[in-house]
């Protein structure tokens, strides 16, 4: 189950500013980035659902009129929203038609838990409503998530409804009734949609589950909550198992929340994995957040489960995580719940539509120095940056390229210098002429001159035993390491990536790896600059 919104997004005030956001999106001009020199820091088809009846409990059944009831829970979760509204609500379970009637009282609180529980239980509750995922690969639903709704004021969240209702032994009761009421409701969704169905663990293997679910599961996802840690994995494993056996999907809820670990993700091999919205919310702004969220996706794609994002209220966010490889996202943002299994957000989807567009066609016809750059993650770095190398016809365009080379390599700094004066000396490239003047001496510079000669990578660090020209070198440039990179192309070496870092810290086997494949990229690219420079001066 999804996080509750916050108050401040879940009433219809905002829905004009919502729209003018979503519409800047869907045909965005592309930022310019700006110029720098070089050496600078940087399916399954569904089958309808039935409706059993729940096994004998203790609480008497009467049929349900039509009934009014007021939906205070916010969308993701369950949890209440400042909006109020009035829907019509009928419960077609097969209980005894006995007569009906309202509640004698109805429970605003649950100040008497089990007088509440056993009042909505015996007028046919709880209510369910639908959240559709939207699948940013095809831009179309790809089920819904059935989230239970109860009366009250508004700090009566579903979580707290079902907390209170294991306390007083009716928890698997109550689970019960929404999973019957979400199969019943949710059976008249679209063809090939997925409908989801929020179950604990101490409900699974429950008489009351066995009755309530079909035969067939196909086109059922059982998602999994965490509200409790798991106190006997075989015995779930193998309750799942069985669900499985006919059908059913598996999700995990909550990843990166509560008792949901990567551990339990890696035990239980989901079909859908999904993030905690305190995961997705802000991620477009938080490089932690982002870093996690790839992770759970590298996982993911181990196990061969999709990625579903929760609590989505943010497009820049909804963008960050279609670039992220994220599959599916459901939130206010796409739709917010509602009785009935709906389309989402039309502006939604045209601003993904455009998003997917723009990453299809980019970079062709793009000039340098433009282009959509807002991702910060290293392989969108690397394939901008390929994609960039692609159009480069001068040595300007070359040195216009370093800021991002050094994202690529997550260092501060990068510059590219030439073998100059008979392969004698090092010349660093500019943006602005190509050259510069003078270049450093390879006698001054031993370790480079190493480098060069036996094509290896080498780190230089202060502090350490490295020649006091080298040393000075460094620290003149205001930095504390540097990785000496050969770039080699068309069969010769031409001269040296320089990697700069400014923390004392050491250089890491993924910054390594990163610079190689940057420096092999450069080589061919230098080539074929200084084949057609008849200045050259390079042996």
């Amino acid at each position: 189950m999804s996080s509750a919104p916050s108050a401040g997004r879940s009433g219809r005030g905002h829905e004009s500013d919502r729209t003018r956001r979503l519409m800047g999106h869907v045909a965005p001009s592309r930022p310019a980035v700006s110029g720098w020199m070089l050496l600078a820091g940087p399916e399954t088809p569904t089958q309808p659902a039935t409706a059993p009846a729940l096994p004998p409990t203790t609480v008497p059944a009467t049929a349900v009129p039509a009934t009014t009831v007021p939906a205070t829970a916010s969308p993701a979760t369950g949890r209440s929203s400042d909006r109020r509204e009035t829907i019509e609500l009928r419960h077609d379970l097969a209980l005894p038609p006995t007569g009906s009637q309202e509640p004698e009282e109805r429970p605003d609180s649950l100040r008497d838990p089990e007088r509440a529980i056993r009042d909505l239980l015996r007028h046919g509750g709880p209510r369910m409503v639908f959240q559709p995922q939207l699948s940013l690969t095809r831009l179309e639903v790809a089920g819904y998530e059935a989230l239970a709704r109860f009366p009250g004021d508004p700090e009566q969240d579903p979580e707290r409804w079902f907390r209170s209702a294991h306390a007083v032994g009716l928890g698997e009761e109550l689970e019960g009734r929404a999973v019957a009421n979400a199969l019943l409701t949710g059976s008249s969704r679209p063809q090939g949609t997925l409908l989801a169905v929020n179950v604990s663990p101490a409900l699974l293997g429950s008489e009351i589950l066995s009755t309530c679910l079909p035969t067939d599961l196909s086109g059922i996802e059982v998602e999994l909550t965490e509200q409790e840690a798991l106190q006997d994995p075989d015995l779930l494993r193998w309750e799942l198992s069985k669900l499985r056996e006919r059908g059913a999907r598996l999700a995990i809820d909550d990843v990166g929340a509560a008792h949901s670990g990567l551990r339990r993700v890696m035990d239980l091999r989901p079909d859908t994995v999904k993030l905690d919205r305190h995961l997705v919310d802000g991620v477009a702004s938080s490089s932690s957040r982002t870093a996690v969220v790839r992770a759970v996706v590298e996982i993911a794609e181990h196990i061969g489960a999709t990625v579903c994002a929760e609590g989505v209220e943010r497009l820049d966010d909804l963008l960050v995580l279609a670039d992220l490889d994220v599959a599916l996202v459901q939130g206010r943002l796409v739709a917010p719940p509602a009785g009935e299994c709906g389309p989402v957000d039309d502006l939604v989807v045209a601003a993904c539509r455009n998003s997917l567009q723009h990453s299809l066609s980019w970079p062709i016809g793009s000039p340098l120095g433009a282009g959509p750059h807002r991702w910060g993650t290293s392989a969108t770095d690397l394939e901008d940056l390929l994609g960039r190398l692609a159009e480069v016809r001068e040595w300007e365009d070359l040195a216009h390229l370093a800021p991002l080379g050094a994202q690529v390599v997550h260092c501060d700094a990068l510059a590219l210098s030439l073998l100059c004066e008979r392969g004698q000396a090092l010349q660093s490239l500019t943006c602005r002429s190509g050259r510069t003047g003078a270049g450093a001496r390879l006698n001054d510079r031993p370790t480079a001159r190493a480098c060069l000669d036996e094509r290896r990578i080498i780190p230089l660090h202060t502090g350490e035993q490295i020649p006091n020209s080298e040393q000075q070198i460094l620290t003149g440039s205001g930095h504390s390491g540097v990785l000496l990179v050969p770039v080699n192309g068309h069969g010769r070496t031409m001269g040296l990536l320089e990697c700069y870092l400014t923390a004392p810290v050491p250089w890491t086997r993924r910054q390594i790896r990163q610079a190689r494949v940057l420096a092999s990229v450069i080589g061919p690219v230098a080539a074929s600059l200084l084949d057609r420079d008849p200045a050259a001066d390079l042996h």
